[in-house]
């Protein structure tokens, strides 16, 4: 072979060799499934036919608490609420201020009535109540009951109709006492002339509410002390403490449930300014005689907290009293846990408390609330003092316990003290026991 053929077939080596650095690689082959890939597949169908399945499930369980959501709107809500006359638990974040424990009660009622209107509904309760007195200048016992029922009905979200009525029996242990100051503030006999007990209607009122209930207006025969010197603790005489001077003060001369008026607002969601007007004839009359006059203003200290708490000022003025006025103010505050602390301070000029009622007063006191066993339990002691119109002075003190044996049933043990000077050398003191049933 000569040089220049042996120089050719080099060349054409190295030109084939540096063909293939630039080839493009041949594709990789895709391999065959095997076993294992196959069941693989086979699981991610059957886990995409369990997602669809319990998709399916979740979507029917939506539809059935939609179902159930409406059957609540339309008869669990009030059924559930009709159940607020058993508790006499800590406030509801919504309810209105301006209530006390049993008008709060009823206002719940109220509220979930307006979801049926035109239906009529009944509920109630049943108070008895027991005292024994211990050493002093008296001895013995007594015992008085009462029932209240309330009837209710809506002509739409913002009329509301109510009615009380109450019948009571025995004046209790304050029929054997000479005292201004009551034992058993619940003892309130309804006894006609003829020896029968009466069932008497207390209340029988509509409410208006606009704007969004920033404006209320009753109107018939309301109880002033419902709307007017009011306590979270210390309001209810079925529920709360029994003595008369912890229910309302006793610098307060309100006249008994009659045609009436009362008006109120609320400002900033923090203010409230309400006023009211009822006849001084309680006596079942339907117009106004020597109309009893009464406003206050209050403050939510903290509205946005779970606190519950407020301070109320007001002002009455009796008729004929040539214009004198009385005021008060009360407080009621939730500061540690199931702590509540509370206080009234009341006082009338000359003119007023001459026609009744105490120169002045004042009471605070304390409640310890928890849930124990899913049952209610309160303790709460209370103490206060007044100057009457003759001069003495007037002491109370009260310490209960309150426990909720069940949906409808509470019992509460009392130890209650009372005493004045000018009236009974020594103290009066009873030991007492209330039993309330709801319905």
């Amino acid at each position: 072979m000569n040089l220049k053929m042996t120089q050719g077939l080099c060349l054409t080596a190295i030109l084939l060799w540096s063909g293939s650095l630039w080839a493009e690689p041949d594709p990789p082959t895709t391999p065959q499934p095997t076993l294992t890939d196959s069941l693989l597949v086979s699981d991610i169908i059957a886990a995409e036919s369990s997602v669809d399945s319990l998709r399916a499930e979740i979507r029917k369980l939506d539809r059935d608490i939609q179902s159930m959501k409406q059957d609540y709107a339309e008869v669990g809500n009030i059924d559930l609420l009709l159940q607020a006359l058993t508790d006499t638990g800590a406030m509801e974040p919504d309810a209105p201020e301006d209530t006390r424990s049993r008008r709060q009660r009823v206002d719940s009622l109220l509220r979930a009535i307006t979801q049926r209107p035109g239906q009529l509904r009944f509920n109630g309760s049943s108070t008895f109540v027991a005292h024994q007195f211990m050493g002093g200048d008296i001895d013995g016992g007594a015992g008085a009951g009462s029932v209240d029922l309330y009837a209710h009905t809506s002509f739409g979200p913002s009329t509301l109709l109510f009615f009380a009525f109450e019948a009571g029996s025995g004046a209790g242990v304050d029929g054997l006492l000479p005292f201004d100051r009551v034992f058993n503030a619940d003892a309130a006999p309804t006894r006609s002339s003829d020896g029968f007990d009466l069932l008497v209607m207390n209340e029988a009122w509509a409410e208006f509410t606009a704007l969004d209930n920033a404006v209320i207006l009753t109107a018939g025969k309301i109880d002033l002390t419902n709307y007017f010197d009011i306590n979270q603790v210390a309001n209810d005489e079925t529920a709360q403490f029994l003595c008369g001077a912890f229910v309302n003060s006793a610098a307060l001369i309100a006249p008994g449930p009659g045609p009436g008026l009362r008006a109120r607002t609320v400002l900033l969601g923090r203010f409230s300014v309400q006023a009211g007007l009822a006849s001084s004839d309680s006596t079942g009359g339907t117009r106004f005689t020597d109309v009893f006059a009464i406003g206050s203003v209050g403050l939510t200290i903290f509205p946005d907290t779970s606190k519950g708490g407020n301070v109320r000022v007001y002002l009455f003025c009796p008729p004929n009293v040539g214009g004198a006025t009385g005021w008060g103010l009360s407080l009621d505050q939730q500061f540690v846990g199931p702590w509540t602390i509370f206080g009234r301070w009341g006082k009338n000029q000359e003119e007023v408390w001459q026609i009744g009622g105490s120169r002045q007063a004042w009471s605070a006191g304390l409640q310890w609330e928890r849930t124990v066993n899913s049952h209610g339990l309160t303790l709460a002691t209370a103490y206060g003092e007044s100057r009457e119109a003759d001069g003495s002075y007037s002491t109370t003190f009260e310490a209960y316990s309150s426990w909720q044996l069940n949906t409808w049933t509470y019992i509460s043990p009392h130890l209650q003290f009372i005493r004045n000077d000018s009236r009974m050398a020594t103290t009066a003191s009873a030991a007492g026991v209330r039993v309330q049933f709801n319905f």
